[in-house]
């Protein structure tokens, strides 16, 4: 039986993940699985020409790598919003010079744009529509509920809505930060406007009702 075009795409995405989105977001601190980043590597990817990508919480960029990837080919941009001067853990040093650095090794210097600032402070006066929108910033209840009431009217109909650290009861591991899964709970799954919900390890992807 012959190949489809789309089944040929579909293998070609996977074989660039593999080969060159893996060996780059693996060597970056940071918390993110291979099945997660392949997630919001694939959603990315699909959205289409000229995209906007908002990502709430960068880091030092491992994720915000995966999405520039991603939409690099399609021409796209992915905002980077992080304070970037905060201290996190055991990380020393500008997290702004790291994550630059990190960009700048791959390519990504145009496609990933750094809004340092907190994520209230950086939504104030935003116009642009959102085509996905990650939300992996500080994980407390009130700033994960504040994130997504703050970005998510940005959202396009039939928009990507992706959410990190979502742990839910009668998960297999042990949970850590409650704020993602509790907004979850409270405003995402109970909500018609997502009707499309799934978990992929503890990244939560819901897609926006289109109109």
């Amino acid at each position: 039986m012959e190949t489809t075009n789309v089944e040929e795409m579909i293998s070609n995405e996977e074989k660039e993940f593999v080969t060159e989105v893996s060996p780059v977001f693996t060597k970056i601190s940071g918390w993110l699985s291979s099945a997660e980043a392949a997630a919001l590597f694939f959603l990315a990817r699909s959205l289409g020409n000229l995209p906007n990508v908002v990502e709430i919480g960068s880091y030092v960029g491992k994720s915000s790598v995966v999405l520039g990837l991603a939409v690099k080919p399609l021409q796209g941009r992915v905002y980077c919003v992080d304070p970037f001067d905060v201290d996190y853990l055991d990380f020393k040093g500008s997290r702004l010079v790291t994550f630059l650095r990190n960009i700048r090794e791959v390519g990504l210097l145009n496609i990933c744009v750094p809004y340092s600032g907190t994520s209230a402070e950086r939504v104030r006066g935003w116009k642009t529509p959102i085509d996905m929108l990650f939300i992996d910033g500080d994980h407390q209840y009130e700033a994960v509920k504040q994130d997504y009431l703050l970005w998510t009217p940005y959202l396009r109909d039939g928009g990507i809505l992706a959410m990190h650290d979502v742990d839910l009861p009668g998960d297999p591991w042990p949970p850590t930060d409650e704020g993602p899964g509790l907004v979850a709970r409270e405003l995402i799954f109970p909500s018609d406007e997502w009707p499309d919900v799934e978990r992929i390890d503890r990244l939560l992807v819901a897609r926006k009702k289109a109109q």
